[in-house]
């Protein structure tokens, strides 16, 4: 994938950090110092208009929640969010289009910051299809609208040097704000689907909308592509009637097909 490219990131920090944003300073342990605690570290003193030196630290941290942007924190060392991402661009054709990137503090993982929408203001630790299903399903993929990414100045043996690849951060993908919005809705009480604010990504059919499917593939082929258009299309139920129809389906399977859907969506 594009932020995979690691002679990308040859940007300092301080390039994407605006001045009149508080710095967290950090422990070597990567932990908020004890005597900044308490909310100190919003004092004007602790912004690097204020004091250069915030960002010289051996580590320093970013509230994402005094930022206008949100990071997804794409983590390879405990579960692949890379291949959970690959997985999702196959299966939903949901993609991450290239924004502002570092590679994290470990050197093992990335961050991707995008223009934050304003009612996203929660972190998400495991950002799911499924997020009603228990167990959590595991996709190494956290989502950082309010909570703490870290940067480091120096190299050690667990830690590399923050850099960032320089691009000027984009807007949040509609797919990816919507399941944001799925993830931090408690199950229990789930958010009406018209209040999601979402919008087609193109005007018109969405891809293989108007391509037939085979005899024999049909069934399949279809319920996976509707499942995927099912996050980032209002009217999805409509495409799915629609490539159904020229594929030969009745309308009885067809529904059968998108009431299917929504059982394990959910909606």
């Amino acid at each position: 994938m594009w932020f995979e490219t690691h002679d990308q990131y040859t940007h300092p920090p301080e390039s994407m950090i605006d001045p009149n944003w508080p710095i967290i300073p950090l422990s070597s342990q990567g932990k908020p110092c004890e005597k900044y605690g308490d909310g100190k570290w919003r004092e004007p003193q602790f912004k690097p208009s204020i004091d250069p030196g915030l960002l010289k630290r051996f580590q320093y941290a970013l509230h994402m929640m005094d930022t206008p942007l949100l990071c997804v924190d794409i983590d390879r060392h405990n579960n692949d969010g890379v291949a959970t991402l690959a997985d999702w661009r196959e299966r939903f054709s949901a993609a991450l289009p290239p924004t502002l990137a570092t590679r994290s503090k470990s050197g093992r993982g990335y961050h991707l910051f995008y223009l934050k929408p304003d009612d996203l203001h929660r972190d998400v630790i495991g950002l799911s299809t499924r997020p009603g299903a228990r167990p959590r399903e595991s996709t190494g993929i956290d989502i950082r609208a309010w909570g703490l990414v870290a940067f480091c100045t120096r190299e050690t043996e667990r830690t590399i040097v923050t850099t960032t690849n320089g691009l000027t951060p984009v807007e949040c993908p509609v797919w990816l704000a919507y399941l944001i919005r799925q993830n931090t809705t408690p199950p229990s009480r789930p958010a009406p689907s018209n209040t999601t604010g979402i919008s087609p990504f193109r005007s018109g059919c969405p891809r293989d909308c108007a391509s037939p499917v085979t005899e024999g593939q049909r069934n399949n082929e279809i319920h996976r592509w509707g499942f995927g258009l099912s996050f980032s299309y209002v009217d999805w139920a409509d495409h799915i009637r629609h490539r159904g129809r020229i594929s030969g389906l009745d309308d009885r399977e067809i529904e059968r097909m998108i009431t299917s859907i929504k059982q394990k969506r959910q909606i």
